[in-house]
């Protein structure tokens, strides 16, 4: 019987034993779990400070694009500021150019026609004074013939007079051969028909017409010089109308460059501006693209008139303008 339960507590003994032993490699098994476990939560704590340190490098980088942010819709209201009152300059300034060329062509109209009438006048006045200078001349030519008549009859009278005798004495009644000159105021002069009278009468007359015709002479090439000098005003102020025609007409052309190289830079600087950053799209407030309107020839810019090539150039601008800002911060961000 002792045998017996020494068996039977050795047996129990032994079960608890292989029961301790399924419980020990449990736990052993349980422990090796758990330093697995420990290894992952060791690395799981390293990845999560990792993950923190991320956190906070991200959230600094946050902040610094908030500021970012900030300051570039700070420029871009500066900068649309700016282009509205680039617009509202380029606008005031082509009304202003525009109605400079309104005025210059009004007034080279108003200068041509000037001309025209100047020159219309210029040639009846030319007309006038002609015939008003052959007129007074005419006059005075006449004044100066009735002087000369007067003046030769008087001459006469004293040749006939019997002061001027060779012998001294009155001439014989019955010598004398009497004849009369009459004057243009219809009065006669009689005097006597000796040669020696008649001779001095002669020379009286050939000495009055050498004079005439040296008076003639005189008048004629005064008529020619005045005609000259009336030629040489009158081509000298077609000439100042002419150039000052010619200054209004290069004054016109001058402006008409200007406002065409004015024109030119504004549709040349909005694709250029477009086209210097090629890695971002363009898209308007409509979320379409947008494409730069083609440049037109110049010989279309020339035929064009200028109110529908500018109206096109602002409406192009204002167009163009939100996405150019857009891009242009973008390209200096990258």
């Amino acid at each position: 019987l002792r045998s017996y339960f020494f068996a039977l507590l050795q047996t129990s003994e032994r079960n608890r034993l292989a029961s301790s032993e399924l419980q020990l490699e449990k736990l052993r098994a349980e422990v090796a779990l758990f330093e697995v476990e420990k290894r992952d939560w060791k690395v799981t704590a390293q990845k999560a400070e990792e993950l923190a340190l991320e956190v906070e490098r991200l959230e600094t980088e946050c902040d610094v694009k908030e500021a970012q942010k900030g300051e570039l819709e700070t420029r871009i209201n500066e900068i649309t500021c700016r282009l509205d009152q680039l617009r509202a300059e380029s606008s005031t300034k082509i009304t202003d150019l525009t109605e400079q060329l309104n005025s210059s062509t009004a007034s080279a109209a108003a200068f041509e026609k000037d001309l025209k009438k100047t020159q219309s006048a210029l040639a009846s006045a030319r007309i006038h004074v002609v015939v008003f200078a052959e007129s007074e001349k005419r006059a005075v030519a006449e004044h100066e013939m009735g002087l000369m008549r007067e003046q030769l009859l008087q001459n006469a009278s004293l040749l006939a007079s019997p002061h001027f005798s060779r012998a001294g004495s009155m001439r014989s009644e019955n010598g004398r051969q009497p004849f009369s000159l009459s004057g243009p105021d219809g009065n006669s002069v009689s005097f006597g028909g000796s040669s020696s009278d008649l001779d001095e009468i002669a020379l009286i007359l050939r000495q009055q017409q050498m004079i005439n015709d040296l008076r003639m002479r005189a008048e004629q090439y005064q008529r020619e010089n005045e005609r000259l000098r009336n030629v040489v005003e009158a081509s000298s102020l077609v000439d100042s109308l002419e150039k000052r025609t010619s200054n209004l007409n290069r004054v016109l052309m001058d402006r008409n460059r200007e406002i065409e190289k004015l024109e030119k830079r504004l549709l040349e600087t909005t694709p250029a501006f477009v086209s210097s950053s090629p890695t971002y799209s363009t898209f308007t407030t409509d979320r379409t693209w947008w494409s730069s309107p083609p440049t037109p020839a110049p010989s279309e810019c020339g035929t064009r008139p200028l109110a529908d090539r500018l109206s096109e150039m602002c409406e192009t601008v204002l167009f163009a303008a939100p996405s150019v800002i857009a891009m242009w911060l973008a390209y200096n961000k990258g």
